[in-house]
């Protein structure tokens, strides 16, 4: 079943087409885009989106309708897959996660242009991924979305196209930005002239995605473990190099009170760290306290702390 959407641009005049009027132009092309990368971030390539924008005869608004053309292969293997949401998807989806069109279960959560004003171009500051939803806080607040609006929230050709929409407010007679019910007329989203710019994609930068600490058994793979303070573990599946910032135990190895030897094993909180960057995923050990220090051959094995 097709989605239906209307969007109106409030204040520009009427016999205005979107040839003498690049803006508005910039916005249709940024409506095609957004529906498009849309039904792509949610779908992958199980659907072939179609986008048929109109401008209305004599009014400020233009008619949008979003069909999915189905590849039979493609919906044999979601068949075969067994997960239900990719198994013939529905457009009125895409229109749920942007927050152009209603959920039928009312169940309150955001859709993303929702998100987004509620935001206002504030630093997101975390993200926790529930069981049924999304928790995204921007300094204290937090706001609940579906995974749908979570997956068009974080992909970088969905916010470049609603950035684009949001650039049609450098025409100056433009003073809102509606979306409407195609039926009822009833305003289901918007973007007023003072809120463009909580709608632009914001500077791509490094993130924290990893920040915590954990109770962690490493072996010391050699008796060449250390490099200044940089010493190189052993986690039973991969080489590990850390950070030891544990000052106590460091004067007690330092001033051969105990040795460590190959093999030893060390019980540690570990302060962990990844960013994600442009260049990829960076990540920082950091030893912050060595809770025990076994040596296998001497000491019973024992559950650990």
């Amino acid at each position: 079943m097709i989605a239906a959407f209307d969007i109106e641009f409030s204040g520009i005049r009427k016999v205005e087409t979107t040839t003498t009027n690049q803006p508005v132009a910039q916005a249709i092309i940024g409506v095609d885009q957004l529906l498009t990368t849309g039904s792509r971030a949610l779908y992958g390539y199980l659907v072939d989106p179609e986008v048929d924008v109109r401008r209305n005869p004599d009014e400020a608004s233009y008619s949008v309708d979003l069909g999915f053309r189905k590849n039979f292969g493609m919906s044999r293997r979601a068949s075969l897959a067994g997960v239900k949401e990719f198994i013939d998807p529905p457009e009125k989806s895409v229109g749920v996660a942007l927050g152009w069109l209603r959920a039928e279960s009312g169940e309150g959560l955001l859709g993303l242009f929702q998100l987004l004003k509620a935001i206002a171009g504030r630093t997101v500051t975390s993200v926790s991924l529930g069981d049924d939803d999304v928790t995204v806080c921007a300094g204290a607040d937090s706001f609940h979305v579906s995974y749908h609006t979570y997956k068009l929230f974080r992909h970088i050709g969905v916010r470049k196209a609603v950035e684009l929409m949001a650039r049609v407010f450098k025409d100056p007679t433009v003073k809102e930005l509606v979306i409407r019910d195609r039926t009822t007329g009833e305003s289901l989203a918007s973007v007023a002239r003072d809120e463009a710019s909580y709608f632009y994609m914001p500077e791509i930068d490094e993130v924290v995605l990893v920040d915590h600490v954990v109770t962690q058994a490493l072996m010391l793979p050699s008796s060449s473990f250390r490099d200044d303070q940089i010493w190189t573990f052993f986690d039973g599946e991969q080489t590990v190099r850390a950070r030891m910032n544990d000052k106590d135990f460091l004067r007690v190895i330092d001033n051969g009170v105990f040795r460590l030897n190959a093999d030893d094993v060390l019980i540690v909180r570990m302060h962990v760290r990844t960013l994600q960057t442009v260049a990829g995923l960076v990540s920082d050990y950091e030893v912050v306290k060595v809770l025990d220090h076994r040596k296998p051959g001497k000491h019973l094995p024992v559950p650990g702390v």
